[in-house]
């Protein structure tokens, strides 16, 4: 059976310190050796030295081994700290990272890999998390329209224009299905770097455009008013079908929360820092902003605001940009996301 490390590394400093008593000793001896056997005038002097010399190295010697086997187990507390930290993420606590120290050796380079290898893993677990609850979120409303649309068909006998009119919506929402199928799975199998590889430029003002008229039909049964400004010339950097994506859950979730007859507001600009911002404004119930605050990051908002903004969040992240949320000048929610805009 293998012996601990600990074990193994006080043995090979006791092995270092006994040697190097050995040889010191013998080396003294070797240097008095001719006086003594000459039996000159010094040699009970020198004896004497190399007696006391040697006595007291073995005297040392049990501190020494001591000061080694402490030693040894120094030289192992890194290590230990890696297993209990690894431990701990294997029991579910992903959020847990070891210490590095700055010591710029072998032991802080392999603290620092882990550390590294563990934040991919916890981007990885995270973002399988996210495709679950994203699918199911993004799945249900086509997937309910389509049955619905079936399910009256089929209650009783219509024309033949009617059931085409039923299958024509049906396919459009299997059209839009497949979409959001496509948007999802590249969310979840790309990563960031991937996905800046494909990045393109964007018209924002047709971006917008496409996706509020999309949601023209159930606006005007809501009675609400919306209007656009601001995006003409406005190009940004990214994947156009995530972007559209972003914009259409920002929509949705307005049009949602928005009362019958009330308003949405879609600006677009340019900030002082150079990044494009585009808002979506509506006169709704709002958020529950932490006191004090007109606006904040969607991360300092509570949890209960919904999945969809969540995948909003983590679509504008992956183009390294920022979501923040407000109260609008309608009264209801103002959502702004922060893009790189195209250079080209």
């Amino acid at each position: 059976m293998k012996s601990p490390i600990r074990i193994r590394y006080f043995l090979w400093l006791a092995a270092l310190l006994i040697t190097f008593w050995l040889v010191n000793s013998l080396t003294l001896l070797a240097i008095n050796l001719p006086s003594i056997l000459a039996r000159g005038p010094d040699w009970r002097e020198e004896f004497y030295e190399w007696v006391v010399i040697t006595g007291v190295g073995a005297l040392l010697m049990p501190a020494l081994l001591y000061a080694a086997w402490q030693l040894s187990n120094l030289l192992l507390r890194p290590l230990r700290d890696i297993v209990k930290t690894s431990n701990r993420i294997y029991g579910g606590d992903l959020n847990e990272r070891i210490q590095v120290q700055d010591t710029h050796d072998e032991i802080s380079e392999l603290v620092a890999s882990l550390n590294r290898a563990w934040d991919r893993y916890q981007d990885v677990v995270r973002r399988q998390k996210q495709f679950a609850g994203a699918a199911s979120h993004q799945l249900r409303t086509p997937l309910t329209t389509i049955r619905t649309t079936g399910e009256i068909a089929l209650q009783h006998e219509r024309q033949p224009e009617e059931y085409c009119d039923a299958i024509g919506r049906m396919l459009e929402e299997a059209n839009r299905l497949s979409r959001i199928v496509e948007q999802l799975l590249l969310m979840a199998k790309l990563s960031r770097a991937e996905l800046t590889a494909i990045f393109a430029t964007v018209d924002a003002d047709r971006l917008i455009r496409e996706v509020i008229e999309s949601y023209q039909p159930l606006v005007q049964d809501k009675r609400i008013l919306t209007s656009c400004s601001g995006m003409d010339g406005l190009m940004l950097h990214g994947q156009s079908a995530l972007l559209n994506q972003a914009l259409v859950n920002l929509v949705d979730n307005a049009v949602r929360h928005t009362p019958v007859g009330g308003r949405i507001e879609v600006t677009a600009g340019l900030l002082e820092s150079g990044r494009a911002e585009i808002c979506v404004s509506d006169s709704g119930t709002g958020f529950a902003l932490p006191a004090g605050n007109q606006e904040c990051e969607f991360e300092r908002l509570d949890a209960g605001s919904g999945l969809g903004l969540h995948i909003v969040r983590d679509i504008v992240q992956a183009h390294s940009g920022s979501m923040h949320v407000g109260t609008s000048g309608l009264g209801g929610a103002r959502v702004c996301l922060r893009l790189p805009v195209s250079t080209t």
